[in-house]
């Protein structure tokens, strides 16, 4: 074994996860953090243009929440490949678009107005904004299209059944979306406010509703194909590729334990029980790992989050060094 190898060991023994030097002890160290917060982890990996690597839970379903933003803003670049919208399009915000946590409200704080479909996916991806998604599923017929074009991909185990604010409406069983921007009101007066209250664990028919969920293998899946150039073509997979990297959300979920520098492109996505990160790793031998890491458990979101970056840098030390 080589010198870095045994030193790097003995550094992520002290400092985070062990260094896995083969796959069997990589899926055995994930499943040793995942105990940290209980059931309810799963997680995948895979290289440019090549099926997922399970490393635990990799077929059981997850609430996407906000990853699913990265679906949106994939099949509106279809439509720009199709000649059918351009990035420069003037894309009409509706009333009915507003949601809440959406920081595009703060820049366009009435409806109707108009952006740019640029301006959409970016705010979506890089701000993780509410509001752009349920614009953008609109203008592509509904969450249907979207679900649609995933399946064109050779992916069948995602679920793209509502718009965001629909699933605001399902997770409190409210019946419409104005007791939602209530409520959250009503929140934002309490200690913590709304993004306080927005982390805690609670109890919500969501957690079992195979509706708008993943599984980890098949997000990685759909990003091993994406960074391949088997989803979008090359200009259009280039601009998606730059704004995930520009992704300002989650600091501390893959990223947080990888080394200074490193280049991630991601979407996180958040909502009580359910904390996760999907994308992929820019590694220093030039190669690219896409990984997506599902929680679904009632631990904090500190810790849900620090199995997010411990089971990033497991699989990050285990590509650069294991012997197999």
């Amino acid at each position: 074994m080589k010198l870095k190898t045994v030193l790097l060991g003995v550094a992520m023994l002290i400092s985070g996860p062990a260094l896995a030097d083969s796959l069997e002890t990589l899926r055995s160290e994930v499943s040793r953090i995942a105990e940290t917060v209980g059931e309810g982890v799963g997680a995948s990996i895979a290289f440019p243009g090549e099926p997922p690597i399970d490393l635990i839970n990799g077929d059981r379903s997850f609430p996407m929440m906000s990853t699913v933003k990265t679906l949106v803003s994939m099949a509106a670049l279809d439509r720009v490949s199709e000649g059918e919208m351009t990035l420069e399009s003037q894309i009409t915000i509706m009333e009915d678009d507003l949601s809440v946590m959406s920081p595009v409200n703060l820049t366009f704080p009435q409806a109707p107005t108009t952006t740019t479909l640029y301006n959409l996916i970016w705010t979506a991806i890089v701000d993780s904004d509410n509001t752009t998604p349920n614009t953008m599923m609109r203008v592509m017929g509904g969450p249907e299209s979207v679900e649609a074009f995933v399946r064109e991909q050779g992916v069948d185990e995602i679920s793209v059944a509502r718009n965001l604010n629909g699933l605001f409406v399902d997770v409190y069983e409210f019946d419409d979306f104005d007791e939602v921007v209530d409520f959250f009101d009503e929140k934002a007066t309490e200690p913590g406010g709304v993004m306080g209250f927005f982390i805690r664990p609670i109890e919500s028919p969501l957690w079992d509703d195979p509706r708008d969920t993943t599984t980890p293998n098949a997000m990685a899946r759909l990003l091993s194909g994406f960074l391949a150039g088997d989803v979008l073509d090359e200009e259009r997979t280039a601009i998606l590729i730059d704004i995930m990297e520009q992704t300002r959300t989650g600091k501390a979920r893959l990223q947080g334990m990888l080394p200074p520098g490193t280049i991630v492109g991601h979407k996180t996505g958040t909502g009580h029980d359910s904390i996760n990160d999907a994308g992929w790793i820019r590694l220093p031998d030039g190669r690219t790992m896409v990984i997506a890491v599902y929680n679904r458990n009632t631990a904090s979101i500190e810790a849900k989050e620090q199995v997010i970056a411990q089971i990033a840098r497991a699989a990050y030390d285990w590509a650069l060094y294991a012997e197999e």
